[in-house]
């Protein structure tokens, strides 16, 4: 996979080193805000920063542990989806997104998040797909509810966030749901 075209001139694009500088860009301009709901915006302040992940994350796709794409509109970085882990032995994987703040509410996530799904039941033969969201995150935990995923319930105190511990709400989908819709 090196990129996906969506509808209103969205893609999904491999992450590439040289997708850092602006990576980085879109993090500082949003990051009061995502520093809310994701604990790596505060270790994530630099390019170098940026480019350090994205190789970490090519690493792990060129082993089968993982695939990380740029969400672009318009050919502007906007935000990050992938399959933070793949599970092989278990034919799993869980999507992890943001995007932001200014670019919400314009079906990006939805329509990402749904390329993800096709992707990872059509092309990579997974049986179970799960999204994580922080209790509170409203607008995320719409997503995987929009797209049919099962609310499995609620782990408590899972994720510590700005010294204070958060519970994830946990939505997955199995390859019979989705051969069903």
């Amino acid at each position: 996979m090196k990129t996906i075209n969506l509808e209103n001139g969205i893609e999904l694009k491999l992450a590439n080193e040289s997708d850092a500088a602006e990576l980085s860009r879109v993090i500082n301009g949003c990051r009061a805000y995502l520093s809310q709901w994701l604990p790596w915006v505060k270790e994530s302040k630099f390019e170098k920063d940026s480019l350090e992940f994205i190789l970490s994350r090519k690493r792990a796709y060129k082993e089968g542990r993982g695939l990380t794409c740029t969400i672009r509109v318009h050919s502007k970085i906007v935000g990050v989806i992938g399959f933070s882990v793949i599970n092989k032995a278990d034919s799993k994987a869980e999507i992890g997104y943001w995007i932001q703040e200014k670019s919400q509410g314009k079906g990006v996530i939805t329509q990402s998040c749904q390329a993800l799904v096709d992707f990872g039941f059509n092309s990579l033969n997974l049986n179970r797909i799960v999204i994580r969201c922080a209790e509170q995150n409203i607008k995320s935990s719409a997503i995987p509810e929009r797209l049919g995923f099962v609310y499995e319930g609620t782990h408590r105190e899972a994720v510590k966030m700005n010294e204070q511990y958060m519970s994830m709400r946990v939505y997955a989908q199995l390859a019979s749901e989705y051969a069903d819709k």
